[in-house]
């Protein structure tokens, strides 16, 4: 780790409280001009930093820049660390994580940006991810689980998001079958998850977890084709939580979900926060121009979705169909 990363987290260890310079030399063996150096890198980056004569550095309110380091200290109370790579600007966090896994180089844990130029969604569309407002990041999983129950995984990642978002806004949120996140029936997170398969064994070796969240994107920045169906987590005020903060939960979850993937409970509170059981739908087929109507009656152990329609049960899966709602439902639930 860099010092200019152990000095943040000195600092953020502190709770607001002042660090002297002796505190900081003795614990990382470096002079005190290679502290006020790193002082002033830190506050050219943004970070709010006092320096109070005779007592030292103390952090001040913490402005939302997206931190490693701070998100690191945070996990580490639950006795996580994760190795992150950060960028500000990148194509797509998916993307690069590609990349390097076919590279066969090091990689880290968890890729995230602060802006994406080419973010992606499911299905070859484009997720807006504008500079500073949200939550952009790929985690790079060995889940090693068969093909078939490769749906699973984005059922977990919906679950890990919902409780992050959750446990740290005390907002309600739903889950839109089969990856995206709504608060007050508009989205605010979209999860598109990609695979390094062995195609010998059926075993997924790698599993590239994308997730884009609206944090506090302003509404009216939302290109128009998307403004009446998108939304942020905050709107307005973000009351003292921080992008560092939820990112931390998220990475919590993930661990939590990840490792219980199999596990009923995942699939229970999955169904507990579906929009879309109980709605009649309209399910249009890769490559077909006719949509079929039905209702959703069922999601079953394997996150497939059971259509009850005119000619019988369907079972889809994540794979098959885009799903939109009949013109008497659009009003209650909105579709992507």
């Amino acid at each position: 780790m860099k010092n200019r990363d152990r000095v943040l987290q000195i600092l953020y260890r502190k709770n607001g409280e002042c660090v002297s310079s002796s505190e900081i030399t003795g614990e990382l063996g470096i002079t005190r001009s290679a502290v006020f150096k790193i002082i002033n890198e830190l506050k050219k980056q943004g970070f709010d930093i006092e320096s109070i004569h005779h007592r030292g550095y103390r952090l001040g309110n913490e402005k939302d820049i997206i931190s490693p380091e701070i998100i690191n200290e945070i996990i580490e109370k639950e006795g996580k660390n994760r190795r992150i790579q950060y960028f500000e600007r990148v194509d797509s966090t998916n993307t690069f994580a590609k990349k390097i896994l076919m590279e066969g180089e090091s990689y880290p844990d968890i890729i995230i940006a602060n802006e994406q130029e080419q973010g992606r969604g499911r299905l070859g569309r484009e997720f807006y991810s504008p500079k500073g407002t949200g939550i952009y990041c790929s985690f790079i999983l060995d889940p090693f689980i068969k093909i078939e129950n490769s749906i699973l995984v984005t059922v977990a990642a919906s679950v890990a998001v919902s409780r992050a978002i959750e446990k740290v806004t005390k907002k309600d949120t739903r889950i839109k079958w089969i990856n995206d996140i709504y608060i007050d029936d508009k989205k605010v997170c979209g999860i598109l998850t990609e695979a390094v398969t062995d195609f010998e064994t059926g075993i997924i070796g790698k599993i590239i977890l994308g997730i884009g969240i609206n944090f506090n994107t302003p509404s009216e920045s939302f290109p128009d084709e998307i403004t009446d169906r998108a939304s942020s987590v905050f709107m307005d005020d973000t009351f003292g939580v921080t992008r560092n903060q939820l990112i931390a939960q998220l990475i919590i979850e993930i661990d939590k979900c990840m490792n219980d993937i199999e596990n009923d409970e995942i699939i229970r509170y999955y169904r507990n926060k579906s929009l879309v059981l109980g709605k009649m739908l309209e399910i249009t087929y890769f490559g077909q121009e006719k949509p079929i109507q039905g209702k959703a009656v069922d999601i079953d152990r394997n996150g497939f979705l059971i259509i009850e329609t005119k000619n019988g049960l369907l079972t889809l899966n994540s794979g098959e169909v885009s799903i939109r709602q009949n013109k008497e439902e659009r009003d209650e639930v909105q579709g992507t």
